[in-house]
């Protein structure tokens, strides 16, 4: 039987984890810009004005469909645009705010995208720590915080980073929940143990949904998973 972590080490670990994926992801974020990143940027604004005036049939994106996307960009829009407006630099409308050339938006459409990415490499070492053991999941988290493909598209506003991010969360949530439902029955009450192996299996789907709708190739997890299950 693995030995527990302290309550100590259950909270230093991702922690730390977090803010070493957050170190090389927040460094010249202004620098650069990618051929996609001001048509995603336009997109989002579309669909965070069309939302805010009520008219949900706007909020459609074609094909891609980029809703996580939307709600990345906006909240990084609308937080620089609170931000600015309590120092009085920001006069305009939110919608009109968000029409700003993309070169003055470019680090807060991007930080949503670094926060998450770090978050996910921190809750990459729990998923996987409830799999194995910590000197794995130590070792897989820091793999995946330092892949030089994974960093460089997840401190950009593009799809890639959040569409990983759901369908890795959703496969290792799926796995924890074939885990736990395979576990020995005495280990815990029922009801208990019924609701954890139900909280999984309903993580594991809703982070499968929210990669269906950032990117469509994110809905290759569903039929991944049927056939992990299998």
């Amino acid at each position: 039987m693995r030995p527990e972590p302290s309550a100590v080490s259950r909270l230093v670990w991702p922690l730390a984890l977090f803010i070493l994926a957050l170190a090389p992801r927040l460094p010249g974020l202004r620098l650069f810009l990618t051929t996609d990143e001001p048509f995603f940027a336009d997109q989002a604004a579309n669909v965070v004005a069309a939302l805010l005036r009520g008219d949900f049939g706007a909020t459609y994106w074609h094909f891609y469909p980029g809703l996580t996307m939307s709600w990345l960009d906006g909240l990084g829009m609308a937080v620089q645009w609170g931000f600015e407006s309590i120092q009085g630099v920001a006069a305009e409308p939110f919608t009109q705010f968000m029409r700003r050339d993309i070169l003055e938006l470019l680090v807060a459409l991007r930080l949503p995208y670094a926060l998450l990415s770090a978050l996910f490499v921190a809750a990459l070492y729990l998923l996987v720590r409830r799999l194995t053991d910590q000197r794995v999941a130590l070792i897989a988290a820091l793999l995946v915080a330092f892949d030089p493909f994974f960093l460089a598209h997840s401190r950009v506003a593009h799809g890639d980073g959040p569409v990983t991010v759901f369908m890795g969360i959703a496969a290792l949530a799926f796995a924890v929940y074939l885990h736990r439902n395979a576990s020995a029955p005495g280990t815990h009450p029922p009801s208990a143990r019924t609701n954890a192996v139900s909280g999984w299996l309903i993580l594991s789907a809703v982070c499968g949904g929210l990669a269906a709708l950032t990117k469509s190739p994110g809905a290759f997890v569903l039929p991944f998973v049927i056939v992990v299950g299998l």
